[in-house]
């Protein structure tokens, strides 16, 4: 309702403004309504543009067809307003005083404000994006106008505080299990979780983060649609599922039960691909925890308030697995917070690894099998054809990509969330569920100790590749490191110690036979 002259403090105040009381703000005030009858909408947005008020809740009492354009009678009639309400006078000296009672439950009214039990912070919902979050910058400021500018008193930091404590007794309080479980804010309107629909901002999801992407249901993405089929050329059932899996990112759900591995060499376009899923959802609502710190002490705690995990991982070694498939399932963790009570809590966020090397496997249950998904990209995309200024053209098409990610949430959701699978994801996964099954068998049939032998291991890793063609397994590391990956802990397993050292120039291993 106060004018605020201050154009930095206007902006950031106006966009929290609830306005569905701003108008019954308005409707109670007979005086200021009459005073508001004397103006024309067509002058509103020149005598309100420094009101804290977006314009539009003033327009349907202003019922003149004259031409009035001066605001003074109207700040006047509001700061009149406002001093009955929320000063008084001093029993002592008579001098005007903030009622910092009043003025809490003013604040109250006019923005959205909430309690987080487990940490005992304030929440403040941003009317015009649809978010809360902890910003206390605003009530700070809109305090300091009201007292200094309105209200035409001394601010102190301390009636601020009180103000503040008072703001603090009466405000509804949210458990932190019920955040960002309701819906996904775009920059004009939300993704519903229970409908997977497009809505307007509501403040009742509860919705901590949010995306910068603007809705545009008529946006069209062609130089992404371009380069898809360049990433994935002549191969329509991997787009269909990385559309899926996009729109699996963008939703709440769960029901998928699935993590993602994507694989490549490099130079084939997954860093672009999946630095657009990124922006989609927002640099700060991602976080790039490795697979290796899922399992130390902190290691889930940079998940929280996250929506994505997008990892790119430079180790191909052995992880656990077990707090994986529990995040990918939706079930509730103990996450371990540093100056903080640990606490039990759903983690909603999707699970992405970016690798030049598959990593060992150590879970070899149906579980993992069932959650995992592998994204190769085998197109090499040579040098003098990669576009630099591709992620730049790519940014102007966020909307068209938004529509596109959100067709494929709906394919999905029609599918029972069952994504499409290509012939080659299903031929890597095949081959990397079975690569160490198939090199137990291989190391029990064709390795010996011999304390006085050594092999060249080129020569072992040839004798692996003769033998698997041999008996018909489709199987091949992919690198000679990840191949010893996993070739020494089964060895070692197995009672088969070598030493490797250097023959000839050439590494070789020193205590076994190849027969």
């Amino acid at each position: 309702m106060i004018f605020i002259d201050n154009k930095t403090n206007l902006s950031l105040i106006r966009d929290y403004v609830n306005t569905d009381s701003a108008y019954d703000m308005i409707q109670t005030e007979v005086d200021l309504t009459s005073v508001l009858a004397s103006y024309s909408p067509s002058v509103a947005s020149g005598v309100f543009k420094n009101n804290c008020f977006p314009i539009e809740v003033f327009i349907p009492f202003m019922l003149s067809k004259g031409k009035n354009t001066n605001a003074q009678p109207i700040r006047t009639e509001i700061k009149s307003i406002l001093i009955r309400k929320l000063t008084y006078h001093s029993k002592n000296d008579g001098s005007l005083k903030v009622n910092t009672t009043a003025t809490a439950n003013f604040v109250r009214k006019l923005f959205r404000i909430c309690l987080i039990q487990q940490t005992n912070k304030l929440l403040i919902y941003n009317t015009a994006r649809g978010y809360w979050h902890e910003y206390l910058t605003i009530l700070e400021r809109f305090i300091y106008e009201l007292v200094s500018t309105t209200l035409n008193l001394k601010w102190t930091i301390a009636l601020q505080d009180a103000v503040l404590r008072e703001v603090n007794k009466k405000v509804p309080i949210v458990n932190n299990n019920d955040l960002n479980v309701k819906g996904f804010p775009f920059r004009n309107v939300t993704l519903d979780y229970t409908t997977n629909k497009i809505v307007d901002h509501n403040p009742k999801h509860y919705s901590t983060i949010h995306s910068d992407v603007t809705y545009d249901p008529n946006a069209k993405c062609p130089v992404f649609m371009g380069n898809m089929n360049i990433w994935f050329a002549g191969d329509p059932q991997t787009q269909l599922f990385v559309q899926e899996w996009f729109g699996y990112v963008l939703s709440g759900s769960f029901k998928a039960n699935a993590f993602l591995l994507v694989y490549s060499e490099g130079g084939e376009g997954k860093s672009t691909l999946f630095g657009i899923l990124e922006k989609l959802i927002g640099g700060v609502n991602t976080t790039s925890t490795p697979l290796s710190n899922l399992n130390t002490q902190f290691g889930l705690e940079p998940l929280v308030g996250k929506k994505l995990n997008l990892s790119t991982e430079n180790s191909n070694g052995a992880f656990d697995t077990a707090k994986l498939k529990a995040i990918t399932a939706g079930e509730k963790i103990t996450v371990n917070r540093k100056n903080i009570p640990e606490c039990e809590m759903v983690l909603p966020i999707k699970m992405i690894y970016l690798l030049n090397d598959l990593p060992t496997i150590t879970d070899k249950s149906v579980g993992f099998a069932r959650r995992l998904i592998i994204l190769p990209f085998l197109n090499k995309i040579p040098v003098s054809k990669q576009d630099k200024n591709l992620s730049k053209k790519l940014n102007y098409e966020m909307s068209g990509i938004l529509n596109w990610a959100l067709n494929g949430l709906n394919r999905l959701e029609n599918n029972g969330y069952n994504f499409t699978i290509s012939s080659s994801m299903q031929k890597i996964r095949n081959r990397y569920l079975s690569e160490e099954d198939v090199m137990t068998k291989f190391i029990k049939s064709k390795i010996q100790v011999c304390p006085g032998n050594s092999e060249y291991c080129s020569d072992v890793i040839d004798s692996f590749e003769s033998w698997t063609m041999l008996h018909g397994y489709t199987v091949a590391f992919t690198s000679q490191k990840s191949f010893w990956k996993a070739f020494e802990p089964i060895a070692l397993t197995l009672g088969i110690p070598y030493d490797r050292y250097r023959k000839s120039g050439y590494s070789a291993l020193k205590g076994i036979k190849i027969v």
